[in-house]
């Protein structure tokens, strides 16, 4: 097969405005994820790891980074080329007359070949490492085109329903670690993105700020703490997260209308120990 050229692209905070190729292009991610959007079609799709986009030729995109960080790789194909892996009139028709930009998972063998690629470009510099490479994205474009031709495409993936999965992992990461000093730094550097995507997204999907949800958590298990321990108000406020008890305090009123003291002293009920 021949690949008509290649590139690599990791670059922090990738964006590529509105333009059109003269070839097939093949994008294959290794990391974050990538906005890809049909500008004629006015639709786009969030392609991760494990996916893999064709944009036909002439076709007007535009690609954006949602995650900090991301890598790529791109394959530009000619038509010919792509013509040639059709068996038949359906897998042609696929993959050339009904040929809208689309995107695939990918099989094991591609990440097999993506992973290979991976090794074999880090200090890559000779004309032989520099074949080797060519022949390589040569399998992967092949195994891309394969896949197209007999498979479904997926259904368009939004980065909408990705934010969604991720304010649930950072719901699940707060929950999880009350007791640990949490900022937005913290949580940027854990999930590999902006602080300024961080916040916005999780305001979009969630209607409320990561401090807030954050100030929520550690009030609900202060409060569990208070109606089902002996545990003393300091030792409560040190375990949610409250360096300072008089600030603990402060915040839980602020939610309860009550102090913690008072607070568990208008609860009902059996107060048992339990093991911590």
């Amino acid at each position: 097969m021949q690949v008509t050229r290649s590139a690599q692209n990791s670059t922090s905070g990738y964006r590529m405005p509105a333009h059109r190729h003269d070839d097939y292009m093949v994008m294959i991610p290794d990391r974050g994820l990538i906005e890809v959007r049909d500008e004629r079609a006015g639709w786009a799709t969030a392609l991760v790891g494990r996916q893999f986009l064709i944009v036909p030729p002439g076709t007007l995109h535009s690609s954006i980074s949602v995650t900090e960080t991301q890598s790529h790789v791109a394959i530009y194909l000619h038509s010919d080329t792509v013509a040639a892996v059709a068996r038949n009139g359906k897998q042609r028709a696929q993959l050339l007359e009904e040929a809208p930009m689309g995107a695939w998972t990918a099989s094991a063998t591609l990440g097999h070949l993506m992973a290979a690629r991976h090794e074999m470009t880090i200090g890559a510099e000779t004309s032989l490492d520099v074949e080797r490479v060519r022949r390589l994205d040569a399998l992967l474009a092949f195994e891309c085109l394969a896949i197209s031709a007999s498979r479904p495409r997926l259904r368009r993936s939004t980065t909408q329903a990705h934010g969604a999965a991720l304010v649930r992992e950072i719901h699940a990461f707060l929950d999880g670690n009350l007791d640990r000093p949490l900022d937005l730094d913290v949580l940027a550097d854990h999930f590999r993105i902006s602080r300024r995507h961080l916040t916005r997204l999780f305001v979009e999907i969630s209607g409320e700020t990561i401090l807030s949800r954050l100030q929520t958590l550690r009030i609900g298990r202060a409060k569990e703490y208070l109606a089902h321990t002996r545990m003393s108000v300091i030792e409560i406020a040190l375990a949610v997260g409250f360096q300072s008890p008089s600030h603990f305090g402060q915040m839980f009123r602020r939610q309860t209308g009550a102090g913690p003291a008072e607070w568990r002293r208008q609860q009902s009920g059996p107060v048992q120990q339990i093991s911590r």
